[in-house]
């Protein structure tokens, strides 16, 4: 199961819109301590960031993806420690 959401979440990241991959992410983390989530992160901001990343300080330019999945690890740590184990 944590293969075939991880792979569905790296395909969605050029094949579907963004909130597939933010789905997967979260249903990673939820159940499992996945690094896959951050992956998932790191390459849905490297493939979505816009060009001019060092000259720009818009939104669209943050590794927020990134910082996404490594708040739901952080995040979802104590629930999975209370209730999977």
């Amino acid at each position: 199961m944590r293969i075939s959401i991880a792979i569905i979440g790296f395909l969605g990241i050029a094949l579907a819109p963004w909130w597939i991959p933010a789905l997967c992410m979260i249903l990673l983390s939820l159940r499992w301590a996945a690094l896959e989530a951050v992956l998932i992160g790191v390459f849905m901001d490297l493939i979505w960031q816009g060009s001019g990343m060092l000259t720009s300080t818009s939104w669209h330019t943050w590794p927020l993806f990134t910082l996404f999945g490594i708040a739901l690890l952080w995040g979802f740590e104590p629930l999975r420690r209370r209730f999977l184990f």
